[in-house]
């Protein structure tokens, strides 16, 4: 009774969702049968409602060819390898079939099935294999033009390629996806909650390669699911936004990267008073993440900002956050207030005070300050203007530790794009322990120094370090979220105060401007004595520049020009630092643009020892309809004299090159090439050529690629070649 029940249920929904002509065809006169009927023919008949309607169907037929040569030579071992492989695929693909009707269910399924073939020869052995390629993809969407559609989606595909620069890539990658969507036009709109909006997303992925370039092999054997939600509500003068993110990621490979992290976080916004002229912003964040060391985060702010009148204006905020880290604990909270008056459109005034406290296990540091500044701004004749500045400011520090080494986690850094050597950035703090540096990918990997990264004393501060990534590293790509932890210094009893002051002046023309100014900053111990006044983590600088700029059109070509000079002194580093700048852009005619940027540096140290670094930087393009050109130089030397002598050495250079052909083919060929060297080690070198070309002809797609790579470091070298042919044909 109830199967039968169930089918009649069924019966039911399919017969709504069908149109009315789709009843009448599906008509049949009353059945004579008895009423024993077997409870299963009902379902069956419901089925049978379930009609299956294809898309349109389209193929490819795909033919490829690689080899890849890596090779690898020191002084004490050489190896190398040759690989050809040979790959056919074939692809079939049904878009837009749907189940009953479009409105309900539509989506696309695809099936690749292939067979690659290859042979390796290596230095001490030879091989061939053979496999079957399996692949699909498959989108759908339920209810499409309702206001909570439903996506899903499943893909796979096995991968052997040569990528553009060399390396080898065997492996199969797969991920599967569900999301839940609600429009602000759903029933809640109805029910009196307007402008509500979501959705919720689940995922799941994994990923077997086996990666080699330049001498090195990285397997990676990872899979990881993921939850997202987000909801937001809106109402007349606020908004009210919620999200929340869970990642689980588990590595074969490298247990300790193995890692769970999860996000929560609930903003609130509005404008409100008699002209809402007031608006208030808060946010509360749940933060988490396993690995090494396990980590949880907990923090809130609110701001708020009050336009009195047209020219006086306030605002406000406090933020607390607390941290958790293995067997640390930290919290600390902020409060500011600050005023903004302007007088006439001339004169501009600043203030501003500012509390902090940071408490953590071993103790508490504590912080006061104020600043207060103005501008003022009057034209002149010509069609210029003046402008002056002022500024000054006060501030207590108090510190009260037991131990002066203070940890950090999850500092967030890019690494550069693109990666070359020498390239990198500075970590947030001074005086960081250089052996407590750890260095995470996005994927939280532990990365190798030396081979993933390397550690270097800042540019422009003694008392800093740097953190360089490595191209040729397989763990970290150009502009990848690096998360680093590390311990830095401070005086755990310092007591200290900082009195600043600085001023500027300058007048600017349409095309011609000049500023200079000279700010100062001193700090002080509170109770003076001989340690404490020359305590190292005091910190004083001074500086002043002066800067002349130009703009405007010759022949035709937009041009602009600065140089700036500026002396500084501080406690632990004293130079002074000249830089060129300069661009001109111009349209050579109609459909062809150029543009030239140059940049030039010398700053010259005379503590903590005597070294001048010289900078120069190169920009250039050229864009036309059928062809474009890119190039790039940076290089950076420094010349050590005392205590020691002996330089830093770095050179980049990159190009692109797009052209067309009037037979329809596309060229692209690039350079990027690098050089480091510091102090008597061995320079490193790296060089990447590539070169593609494809072309579609109706349905037939060709393409062929080649790269070449070489890294070179002392006696040591390795390269890279590829070449890549494929054949495409669709139908």
């Amino acid at each position: 009774m109830k199967h039968t029940q169930l089918a009649g249920w069924l019966l039911a929904l399919c017969a709504l969702a069908l149109p009315p002509c789709a009843l009448a065809q599906g008509a049949a006169p009353a059945s004579t049968a008895p009423a024993a009927t077997s409870w299963y023919q009902g379902g069956l008949n419901s089925l049978q409602l379930l009609t299956l309607v294809p898309g349109s169907w389209s193929g490819s037929l795909g033919l490829t060819y690689m080899h890849g040569e890596q090779t690898s030579t020191s002084d004490t071992a050489s190896s190398g390898s040759k690989t050809n492989a040979y790959g056919e695929t074939l692809t079939v693909t049904n878009s837009g079939f749907y189940v009953l009707s479009p409105l309900l269910f539509s989506g696309s399924l695809g099936l690749a099935l292939g067979l690659n073939q290859d042979k390796s020869a290596g230095t001490d052995t030879d091989a061939a294999s053979s496999g079957k390629v399996l692949g699909y993809s498959f989108d759908g969407t339920f209810l499409a033009e309702k206001p909570y559609p439903v996506n899903v989606a499943a893909h796979r595909n096995q991968v052997q390629l040569v990528q553009t620069y060399g390396a080898r890539v065997v492996g199969t990658n797969e991920n599967r996806r569900i999301v839940f969507s609600l429009h602000p036009d759903s029933v809640l709109n109805d029910m009196g909650y307007p402008w509500t909006e979501g959705m919720l997303e689940l995922s799941q992925d994994k990923t077997q390669t086996t990666t080699t370039s330049y001498g090195r092999t990285l397997v990676t054997d990872e899979q990881g699911r993921a939850l997202s939600l987000r909801a937001s509500k809106g109402f007349e003068t606020a908004d009210l936004i919620f999200n929340y993110n869970a990642n689980n990621r588990q590595s074969m490979t490298q247990g300790s990267a193995d890692a769970q992290s999860q996000l929560a976080q609930l903003t609130y916004s509005l404008d409100f008073g008699p002209t809402l002229n007031r608006r208030l912003d808060t946010r509360f964040m749940y933060q988490s993440r396993s690995g090494a060391p396990d980590s949880e985060m907990l923090s809130g702010s609110g701001s708020l900002q009050v336009a009195h009148s047209q020219k006086l204006s306030t605002d406000y905020s406090y933020d607390i956050t607390q941290m958790t880290a293995g067997n640390s604990t930290s919290k600390s909270q902020n409060v500011a207030a600050g005023v903004a008056h302007e007088l006439y459109k001339n004169l501009a005034t600043n203030a501003r005070v500012n509390a902090s406290t940071s408490q953590m296990t071993g103790g508490e540091t504590r912080s006061y300050s104020g600043q207060l500044g103005q501008s003022y701004r009057h034209s002149l004749p010509g069609d210029g203007n003046f402008n002056a500045n002022w500024s000054a400011g006060y501030q207590m520090n108090r510190n009260a530790l037991d131990s002066g080494d203070i940890p950090v986690f999850n500092e967030a850094h890019l690494a550069p794009r693109p990666l070359a050597l020498g390239a990198g950035f500075d970590l947030k703090q001074r005086f960081v322990i250089r052996s407590s540096i750890k260095v995470f990918n996005s994927g939280n990997t532990l990365l190798v120094e030396d081979a993933d990264y390397k550690i270097t004393t800042s540019l422009v501060d003694s008392k800093m370090l740097r953190i360089e990534p490595l191209p040729t590293s397989l763990v970290v790509t150009p502009g990848e979220a690096l998360s680093i932890n590390y311990t830095y210094q401070v005086d755990p009893n310092l007591a200290s105060r900082t009195e600043s002051r600085g001023y500027g002046f300058g007048v600017d023309y349409k095309w011609i401007n000049l500023t200079f100014g000279e700010s100062q900053s001193q700090e002080t111990p509170i109770e003076q004595s001989e340690k404490s006044t020359n305590n190292q983590f005091l910190q004083s600088s001074e500086q002043k520049f002066v800067q002349v700029g130009t703009q405007g059109e010759i022949w035709g070509i937009a041009a602009n020009s600065s140089v700036n000079y500026a002396i500084n002194h501080a406690v632990n580093d004293v130079n002074n630092d000249l830089k060129f700048t300069s661009e001109l852009a111009w349209d050579l005619d109609v459909d062809t643009q150029a543009s030239v940027m140059l940049q030039a540096n010398q700053m010259r140290y005379t503590l903590p020892d005597v070294r001048t670094a010289r900078g120069l930087s190169v920009q250039a393009s050229f864009r036309q309809p059928e062809r474009s050109l890119a190039v790039a130089v940076s290089s950076r030397n420094t010349a050590y004299t005392s205590p020691t002598i002996y330089s830093d050495a770095f050179l980049s250079a990159s190009s692109t090159f797009n052209w067309y052909s009037d037979s329809g083919w596309r060229h692209s060929a690039g350079l990027e090439w690098s050089k480091h060297q510091q102090r008597n080690d061995p320079a490193e070198l790296l060089m990447q050529i590539r070169a593609q070309s494809d072309v579609t002809l109706g349905k037939l797609s060709l393409s062929v690629n080649g790269a070449y790579g070489q890294w070179v470091r002392g006696n040591q070298r390795s390269t890279n070649k590829s070449l890549n042919l494929s054949a495409l044909r669709q139908f």
